[in-house]
């Protein structure tokens, strides 16, 4: 059970590509994993994922209602500890697990959950996914999985094509009315 008060933000777990990402989830979490959610809207995929045994969550988004929106979500549900929701998008975590200057002048604080990490989820536009894909790659541990959604069934062969030509492996695709989740492994042979 997930307490959500959504507000304005994204994720109310009604929405097919919410019900996808946690459906896949379920599968991809087996105990302990670490995880980021990309765009967490409401923090529903992160509560969620902590709920199905994973360890730590890194929730990021852009938008800063819906990180005041997931924060609360994640008070309302007893998982500050484990949760931890910032005003970031991928990138800029790498940029500050790389030690980029600019971010370390800013003062912010080392994030709990540091890459790589054992799952990225993300459900949001597919032109979103196509532009982060070869980052989601260097957050993940030699293993790992990628679970992208938010994708329409027209977006489908270019965000395929997208994982692959990054170097995933699609492990898993499962569909509900006309939308589409990947599952995406990375190969277990690349470097660390």
């Amino acid at each position: 059970i997930i307490e959500i008060d959504p507000g304005m933000a994204f994720g109310t777990g009604t929405h097919p590509t919410t019900a996808l990402c946690l459906r896949t989830l379920d599968g991809a979490i087996s105990g302990g994993e670490s995880v980021i959610d990309v765009g967490t809207g409401s923090g529903i995929l992160a509560i969620g994922a902590i709920k199905l045994g994973a360890s730590r969550v890194l929730a990021l988004d852009l938008d800063p209602v819906a990180v005041s929106s997931a924060t609360e979500n994640v008070r309302l549900n007893g998982l500050q500890d484990v949760i931890e929701v910032r005003h970031s998008d991928l990138l800029g975590v790498l940029r500050e697990e790389l030690g980029d200057s600019a971010t370390a002048a800013e003062g912010v604080r080392a994030v709990s959950v540091r890459p790589p990490v054992d799952v990225v989820v993300a459900n949001i536009l597919a032109e979103i996914i196509l532009l982060f894909i070869a980052d989601v790659m260097e957050v993940l541990k030699p293993g790992g999985l990628y679970i992208a959604s938010g994708i329409y069934k027209n977006k489908e062969e270019e965000v395929e094509a997208g994982l692959l030509a990054a170097g995933f492996e699609i492990v898993d695709r499962v569909r509900q009315d006309d939308w589409i989740a990947f599952v995406a492994g990375k190969p277990k042979g690349d470097g660390a």
